[in-house]
């Protein structure tokens, strides 16, 4: 089954304990989505003398499969914690529908949930819980995971456990104790423009400072050699 196949996908590093997930999908503004999956873990629970390079053998072994060639994974070690990150870019919900590899782990299905004016999507079939919390392998899986949509769009209806209104962000949290599990999310086409403007400002600021320090770099070595030409020339 293909859940079966993905599960090495979710649980990556099976000697891990107290590891926590985030999946987060967000809607842009021109229609594409944005998925990524977090895998955060205490770093001191694996027992290797090199966690750093036995993290980067383990993503090598996904980056190598085929079935993740469309996933960019990265990954930030520090000595207490660990976060494995798997990312990827639709052209448009339908295109995520239809080939994202993490959606069918945890469900059977997934179908669009709307019409021209009104797009979503809703999960239906199986709840695959034991992708994600089962005691049939050699180490841990999750503790839990939250999943977070996000939208350049207005939500109109959907099963969230919290909404932020301010962020428009989606969230459900995914338990143990939870043996029946479904999302469903349906928005419209107006644009949330304070949160694309809030969303511009984040990304060019760093490359605002990044200009502002090496023009402020550029003036004081243009200064100093300045000065000193005019020192050689008073000689």
């Amino acid at each position: 089954m293909n859940k079966i196949k993905l599960l090495g996908f979710l649980v990556l590093v099976v000697l891990l304990t107290g590891c926590t997930g985030k999946y987060k999908v967000n809607i842009l503004q021109d229609g594409k989505i944005e998925e990524k999956f977090e895998m955060t873990f205490n770093t001191s629970s694996i027992e290797v003398k090199d966690i750093d390079k036995y993290i980067k053998d383990t993503i090598k072994q996904y980056r190598d499969n085929d079935m993740y060639v469309n996933y960019n994974i990265k990954k930030d070690t520090s000595k207490t914690k660990s976060t494995i990150y798997a990312t990827r870019k639709y052209s448009n919900l339908n295109d995520y529908i239809t080939n994202s590899e993490l959606l069918p782990v945890l469900f059977e299905k997934t179908l669009p949930n709307g019409d021209y004016d009104i797009k979503g999507l809703f999960t239906t079939g199986e709840y695959y819980k034991t992708s994600i919390f089962s005691d049939d392998f050699d180490g841990e899986t999750f503790d839990k995971i939250d999943v977070e949509v996000k939208s350049m769009f207005d939500f109109v209806s959907n099963n969230a456990d919290k909404f932020d209104k301010e962020s428009n962000t989606l969230y459900w949290y995914i338990t143990n104790d939870k043996n029946n599990f479904s999302i469903s999310f349906q928005f419209n086409n107006s644009k949330r423009y304070d949160i694309i403007i809030k969303e511009f400002i984040k990304n060019i600021i760093p490359a605002v400072i990044i200009i502002v320090i090496v023009s402020i770099i550029t003036l004081i070595i243009y200064k100093t050699l300045k000065n000193k030409d005019n020192l050689n020339n008073e000689i």
